[in-house]
């Protein structure tokens, strides 16, 4: 449906080139073809205000400076039916330039209560002001309740249900055969993204030099610590560390046969991720069961959905591999069915474009 009442600005963290994460470049795509719709690259989210040397630095304060006074002339020079805002940060200062009423507030990742700078003075600042425009009735996005839960406790404020648009992160399906069966003598198990001792991807290469009932592949932004590792392992997983389209992610994860995701952070919001994690939904979308690791919500809702095993060991990933090596059909068909069921593109956009009139 089109929205014939001005434009819809998106104002997020990234620029928008081909190295955007991808469920965040596909939203704006899908919007822009039912809306007219400008995009503006805010820098900052405020992550930099937990550290002392950067608060330092006159680059940074200029660098916000500049984004806001651009701001202001879009702002000037369009009237924007809508805007939609990513992060804390970012949402607060445009509570300053514009009427709350035109702010949809893009909860991507919540700044929550036990985080380790929740205390910092600008990030109290922030989150009071965020609070204040709320309970104004600024309208929020967010991928499913039990964030919006954690975001609530965050910022001491009842949010109300109308006020609310639970949308998980998304991706467009892809006119692409799954055939559910492994194609190769032993599966390949899949690690996408980052690959770094954050997301377990240490723990995992030492473990896959233990195991000979499957192979490794590692697909992303390989970090050093991980290189240093390699250079004396014996067992080499295969590395792919080029960069792609990200609506392309699919022509990468269609190669494995099963996934990893693991997330080693453990704040509330990483606990409560399995509708906010693009990895995982890059291997359901190929019908890829996923094993999944770490204090999150990820295993529940795989296990719930029979789409994949969570392990508490890497001890366990053997076993976990074989169980659905037996089962590779049911679990690739049940993988797919979850992605159709909860983040299949199709299911969010005419449904928000209702919300924000």
């Amino acid at each position: 449906m089109k929205i014939n009442k001005n434009n819809l600005l998106i104002i997020a963290f990234q620029p928008y080139d081909n190295n955007m994460y991808p469920p965040l470049k596909i939203f704006i795509d899908l919007m822009g073809k039912q809306i007219n719709t400008k995009y503006f690259l805010f820098h900052e989210r405020g992550y930099s205000f937990e550290h002392i040397k950067y608060l330092q630095k006159i680059s940074l304060w200029l660098s916000i400076i500049k984004d806001i006074y651009k701001l202001i002339i879009l702002l000037i020079k369009n009237n924007f039916y809508r805007i939609i805002v990513v992060d804390h940060f970012a949402f607060a200062i445009l509570s300053f330039l514009t009427k709350y009423s035109k702010i949809i507030f893009w909860s991507h990742d919540i700044i929550s209560y036990d985080k380790k700078y929740y205390k910092n003075f600008i990030i109290k600042c922030v989150l009071a002001r965020n609070k204040k425009i709320i309970k104004k009735g600024a309208l929020l996005i967010i991928q499913d309740e039990d964030r919006k839960i954690i975001l609530e406790k965050t910022l001491k404020v009842n949010i109300k249900r109308e006020q609310v648009f639970y949308m998980p992160i998304f991706l467009e399906d892809v006119n692409e055969n799954r055939t559910h069966k492994i194609n190769s003598s032993i599966p390949v198990l899949m690690q996408c993204g980052g690959c770094g001792s954050y997301r377990f991807t240490d723990k995992l290469i030492n473990q896959y030099q233990q195991d000979d009932n499957y192979s490794l592949y590692l697909h992303g932004f390989i970090f050093d610590e991980i290189k240093t590792q390699l250079s004396v392992v014996k067992k080499q997983p295969f590395i792919s560390d080029m960069r792609i389209d990200p609506t392309y992610i699919y022509t990468i994860t269609k190669k494995c046969d099963i996934g990893f995701v693991g997330y080693t952070d453990i704040e509330q919001n990483f606990k409560f991720i399995a509708k906010s994690s693009g990895q995982l939904v890059e291997f359901l979308k190929m019908g890829k069961p996923v094993i999944s690791i770490g204090e999150n919500n990820i295993g529940m809702f795989l296990e719930e959905n029979k789409a994949g095993i969570e392990i508490k060991l890497f001890s366990m990933l053997s076993e976990a591999i074989t169980i659905i090596t037996k089962e590779y059909e049911a679990y690739s068909k049940n993988a797919l069915s979850c992605f159709y069921k909860y983040f299949d593109s199709k299911l969010y956009i005419s449904k928000l474009l209702e919300f924000i009139k």
